[in-house]
């Protein structure tokens, strides 16, 4: 009598539709009963895992694995999977053979980037399918980055990816969740909050309570997120930063670029705009070296460190977002005209800033293309609230 061909399935309990339709497939082929299937669906109360697994593997002849990025976003079904995968390497004597090795680890990489790519996202985001389009998105930017390998982002793959590849992922998390994930709406949550380049427990705190990374005081990992458009910028949830779980050096890192600058001001977000600007003036002036870190506001003695370079960058994205209306040079074009070293008053008063030009005013400029001519971007916070040495300084620059 012809023995049995003995098949494992593996499968999450998410995919077992998917276990259902293929046994039926199977059963078309199996009018003889050759054809013999085991899954965990077969355990007992009582059963020990391991046991049971070691035994079915064992015996059968054929392994399949059903896999998809929803049981993918399982941190124990991936445990699970991989455990399986490497009794069946010790079975077949895989570890002894470095070529048969390679091989089956290149076919594991491939199965498993065949789902990595924006069209499953896209398709899990219509379907609004939040926790599997939060996994995948991590995935992508580790693939788009060339870290798949490595799983975790250095602040330089940041820079990289936000050039053109987080617009593309933050314009179909915002369009399907209409608005309520997004990196866009993480930077904006993280800013409004009082966020700087600089950890803060506090303002961390605030932030992670305002997106809900945060509950009852407990930070939460990635299967404790509630994935509910209740907790506006929840999604997408952070990849592993710089070897480590720095979430917060991941946002910072997100925002206090250029190429953010950029985006910001092609949207016309003004106000966020002109938050972002205040933080890389002060990056631009060396105010994140030395033992101290980065230090919040500018002093006179800064102004010789400025990187003019970055200055000028910053003026252009501004310039060119407004039409000119907007931008340092804009500023210090308006201070020169007015003499401002000797009327001050009038400059501040002409541009629109209100106490002087004092930090504390900011939330009173007119953050819209109404606001006067070189209102925007503000003065970052100056030592003593003394914002002429900073402005006095733009208008020495050559903009030209």
């Amino acid at each position: 009598m012809q023995e049995s061909i003995k098949i494992f399935y593996s499968h999450s309990k998410v995919d077992k539709e998917y276990l259902e339709l293929l046994k039926i497939h199977v059963s078309n082929w199996n009018d003889d009963h050759l054809i013999s299937a085991w899954s965990d669906d077969d355990m007992l109360a009582g059963d020990e895992w391991n046991d049971k697994i070691e035994n079915a593997l064992v015996h059968s002849d054929i392994v399949i694995f059903l896999t998809s990025v929803t049981s993918l976003a399982s941190k124990y079904i991936k445990e699970k999977d991989t455990e399986i995968l490497k009794k069946i390497k010790r079975k077949h004597g895989f570890e002894n053979n470095p070529h048969a090795k390679q091989k089956l680890e290149e076919k594991e990489r491939e199965i498993y980037e065949g789902f990595i790519n924006l069209d499953t996202l896209q398709d899990m985001l219509q379907k609004h399918q939040w926790k599997s389009a939060a996994y995948l998105t991590q995935e992508l930017m580790y693939k788009e980055a060339g870290r798949s390998t490595e799983r975790w982002l250095r602040k330089e793959d940041i820079a990289k990816l936000t050039e053109s590849f987080l617009p593309q992922l933050d314009r179909r998390w915002m369009e399907h969740s209409n608005g309520h994930f997004g990196f866009s709406i993480q930077k904006e949550i993280y800013l409004n909050t009082g966020g700087t380049p600089e950890y803060c427990e506090s303002v961390w705190n605030k932030f992670n309570d305002a997106v809900g990374w945060r509950k009852n005081g407990n930070f939460l990992k990635f299967d404790q997120l509630s994935f509910s458009l209740d907790d506006r910028g929840q999604l997408p949830y952070p990849p592993h930063y710089q070897d480590s779980d720095d979430q917060h050096g991941y946002i910072a890192s997100l925002i206090f670029n250029l190429n953010n600058l950029e985006q910001t001001l092609q949207k016309k977000q003004w106000r966020l705009a002109a938050l972002v600007t205040m933080h890389l003036v002060l990056l631009a002036a060396g105010r994140n070296q030395g033992k101290e870190g980065y230090q919040g506001y500018l002093r006179k003695e800064d102004l010789r460190n400025f990187s003019i370079e970055i200055l000028k960058e910053i003026d252009r994205l501004w310039v060119m977002s407004s039409k000119g209306r907007f931008g340092l040079s804009t500023q210090a074009e308006i201070y020169k005209g007015l003499n401002g070293e000797e009327n001050w008053d009038v400059f501040v008063q002409t541009i629109g800033w209100h106490d002087n030009g004092k930090t504390d005013s900011f939330d009173k400029l007119d953050f819209s293309l109404n606001a006067p001519k070189g209102e925007l971007p503000f003065a970052p916070a100056c030592d003593h609230s003394d914002s002429k040495p900073y402005i006095a300084f733009l208008a020495k620059i050559s903009w030209n």
